[in-house]
């Protein structure tokens, strides 16, 4: 059983060459006790060859290939995997955006708190323009009405075995799931620093 304290979850599509800058993120992380579990169906690039090549530095994992799937359901199944190993935290990163240094060392500190369930850092833009990023948290109707958070979120493993990602959602399964976690009385914080880099290409 892997017992390392982060589980980082990915889903990627044909993304063999942007997620190369997201290994390269987590390889030049401050808090290394973590694991990778990557889904990565549909693909038909050569993501498997740069998982071989970032194996050397990071721990791997691959969920069995699907054909066709969801946004939705490949992050279900990347979650699924992680959840049964002992990780105390999982954090969700998309495979075309850039982890900070610092991202799941401040991430979990304020997790270790223990006074909120779900946390979200600060991001900044890059690629197509840049800016910045400031999830909000709002009641649950205006959340309803409108996501004011994002999708790069670490909680705790209890919040993902109550609410993992549906597995028929394309483009709002973020916003679906912090509808539900809302819902469910679990409670998050922003952490106020810019430690993620989201980009913004076409191919999102």
């Amino acid at each position: 059983m892997n017992q390392s304290k982060i589980a980082v979850c990915i889903a990627a599509y044909n993304r063999a060459d942007l997620i190369k800058e997201t290994f390269d993120g987590l390889k030049n992380q401050t808090f290394k006790d973590f694991h990778v579990y990557l889904c990565r169906d549909g693909s038909t690039d050569n993501i498997d060859e740069v998982v071989k090549e970032y194996s050397k530095d990071l721990q791997i994992t691959l969920t069995p290939y699907q054909k066709d799937t969801s946004v939705g359901s490949a992050k279900n199944r990347a979650v699924t995997e992680a959840l049964k190993n002992n990780h105390q935290y999982i954090q969700i990163l998309d495979s075309d955006d850039i982890p900070q240094p610092g991202m799941l060392e401040e991430n979990s500190k304020r997790l270790d708190q223990g006074d909120v369930d779900w946390v979200i850092c600060w991001s900044h833009t890059f690629g197509a323009n840049s800016g910045t990023v400031r999830s909000q948290i709002k009641s649950l109707e205006e959340q309803c009405n409108k996501n004011y958070l994002h999708s790069w979120v670490m909680a705790k493993k209890e919040v993902f075995e109550k609410e993992n990602f549906r597995l028929d959602l394309n483009g709002i399964d973020d916003w679906d799931w912090a509808i539900r976690v809302y819902k469910d009385g679990y409670k998050g914080a922003i952490v106020e620093k810019e430690l993620h880099l989201y980009r913004i290409h076409p191919g999102r």
